[in-house]
Order: structure tokens, then C-alpha cells, then sequence
């Protein structure tokens, strides 16, 4: 493996490695957030088949009363806002990251 990226950055031009990582560091980023945003689906369809259930679990009572949520009504709402708020943030983080990355390097073109 380490002689396959070896012969891959001996192909670059001199500045282009630090750009691979930078490459790299974003896709891993992205990665993050695609995981988080795919791991918060099972939270929602469990809030929606069992809201009751949802709120007599114990480690997110403060969390819960600190947004007052207080009947299943209002746990899905919320549940369903934040759910399109995370997807909808993390999409636009990972396309401004793109945007901002494409235009530093076509700079150094």
C-alpha cells in the first residue's frame, strides 16, 4: 500500500501532496457527517413507532426537559426538526467545504 501512494505522489506535481491530504481530511469529514446523519434515522423511526417508550428512557431525561418536551407530540416534532436540521446542515457544511477547496486550487492553477 505505501508503495502504491508512493508512486501516486511521485506522479504529482510538488505542491499537490498537501492537497491530497487536505482532500483526503475533507472526504473523512464528510464521511463523519454522512454516518451521524444515517446513525440519527434509527433514533426516528424509534421516536415514531414508540414515542412513549422514548420518553421513559433515562439518559435523556435532562435533555428532554431542558427543551420541554414533555408528551410524544412533541418529541416527534422536535425529533422530526432536528432530523431534517442535521441533514440539511451537513449538506450544505460538506458543499461549501467542496466550494472552498475547488477554488483554492484552481487559484494555484
Amino acid at each position: 500500500m505505501r508503495e502504491i501512494i508512493r508512486k501516486i505522489f511521485f506522479l504529482l506535481p510538488k505542491g499537490d501532496p498537501f492537497k491530497v491530504a487536505i482532500l483526503f481530511v475533507l472526504m473523512m469529514i464528510a464521511a463523519g457527517l454522512e454516518v451521524v446523519g444515517i446513525g440519527m434515522i434509527p433514533a426516528f423511526v424509534s421516536i415514531v413507532a414508540a414515542p412513549e417508550q422514548v420518553l421513559g428512557y433515562a439518559p435523556i431525561q435532562g435533555l428532554l426537559s431542558t427543551l420541554n418536551i414533555s408528551d410524544a407530540q412533541d418529541l416527534l416534532i422536535w425529533g422530526s426538526v432536528a432530523l431534517v436540521g442535521i441533514f440539511y446542515w451537513s449538506q450544505r457544511r460538506v458543499k461549501t467545504l467542496h466550494f472552498q477547496c475547488r477554488t483554492l486550487v484552481l487559484r494555484k492553477i
